[in-house]
């Protein structure tokens, strides 16, 4: 099983890189709801272009460190994907 999972982040990782680089790179200074609207549409042009990536292909699911984002939730730091 574990190389099942491994074997599909290998294969989506193009399409998960560019959604948390354009995530990083342009959509810090949006909202929430526009950050997801965008990431939603580029997710689409991956899909049409046939470049593959992860269901749920955003920068929390690709760069996430769950132990980091609870710290950051405790120190008051916002709850949302970006």
């Amino acid at each position: 099983e574990n190389e099942k999972l491994l074997t599909a982040a290998f294969d989506n990782l193009i399409g998960d890189v560019i959604t948390a680089a354009g995530t990083i790179s342009y959509l810090g200074a949006f909202t929430s709801s526009y950050r997801g609207s965008l990431v939603t549409e580029w997710v689409e042009k991956m899909d049409e272009l046939g470049i593959p990536h992860s269901e749920a292909s955003s920068v929390h699911t690709t760069l996430n460190d769950p132990v980091k984002i609870r710290g950051w939730k405790i120190h008051g730091l916002p709850a949302d994907a970006l």
